[in-house]
C-alpha cells in the first residue's frame, strides 16, 4: 500500500507532539522535529482479486530535540498509540503495530541536538 507511511504519519501527528511527522529526511529547521521512514528491503505485499490487500513494512521513528527526555518521550507515546491489538487507520485499513527496538540514541551533535530512533513492524490489511 504505497500511502501507508502517509497514513501512519497522519496518525501521528494527531498525538500532539511537539512537531510535525516529516519524512524521510528532517528539514534543517525546526530543530525539534520527528520523522518517519520507512524499510522498503523489509516490505511484503500480498494483493488479492478483490482489490483488498495485507502485508507489513517496518519502520524507523527518529525524535530529534535539544533535550533527550523530550525526544524519548515522544518516541514511547508514538509506541504506546500504535501498540494496540488492531487500529483502524480510516475505513477498511487496519494495522497491529509490534515495536521492534526501545528508543536508542543514534546521535548527539556539537550544537546539543539529540536524535533518537524507535523501530516498528506494521502489519496491515486494507479490505476493499
Amino acid at each position: 500500500m504505497k500511502d501507508l507511511r502517509n497514513k501512519i504519519a497522519d496518525y501521528i501527528d494527531t498525538l500532539d507532539l511537539y512537531s510535525i511527522t516529516y519524512l524521510d529526511a528532517f528539514p534543517t529547521t525546526p530543530i525539534e522535529a520527528v520523522m518517519l521512514r520507512a524499510m522498503p528491503s523489509t516490505a511484503k505485499e500480498t494483493a488479492y482479486m478483490d482489490g483488498s490487500a495485507e502485508g507489513s513494512v517496518s519502520f524507523n521513528i527518529y525524535a530529534r530535540s535539544k533535550t533527550q527526555n523530550t525526544a524519548v518521550s515522544a518516541l514511547d507515546k508514538i509506541v504506546k498509540a500504535l501498540d494496540c491489538p488492531q487500529l483502524e487507520l480510516e475505513e477498511g485499513l487496519y494495522i497491529v503495530a509490534q515495536p521492534t527496538t526501545f528508543p536508542a540514541l543514534v546521535q548527539k551533535t556539537d550544537a546539543g541536538e539529540y536524535t533518537y530512533s524507535c523501530a516498528i513492524k506494521i502489519n496491515y490489511t486494507w479490505e476493499k
